[in-house]
C-alpha cells in the first residue's frame, strides 16, 4: 500500500472528510502499531485489520 491518502482525489472516493482526520487515523494506527509508513510505503502489521481491510467493500 502506497501513501497518498489525503490527497483530494481519496478523500473524495472514500468519503473520509478531510486530509486532517486521514492525518489523525494514520497518526493512531501508528500508535497502536497497527500500521508501519516508511518512506512512501504503508505495511499493515495487523493480521486481523488487514483481513477486515480486505474484506471491505469501499464506494466507488
Amino acid at each position: 500500500m502506497t501513501t497518498g491518502h489525503s490527497s483530494k482525489e481519496i478523500i473524495k472516493k472514500y468519503r473520509l472528510e478531510s486530509s486532517a482526520n486521514v492525518n489523525a487515523i494514520k497518526k493512531a494506527l501508528l500508535k497502536k502499531d497497527i500500521i508501519d509508513i516508511e518512506g512512501q510505503t504503508v505495511t499493515i502489521n495487523d493480521s486481523l485489520f488487514k483481513l477486515w481491510i480486505n474484506r471491505q467493500q469501499f464506494y466507488d
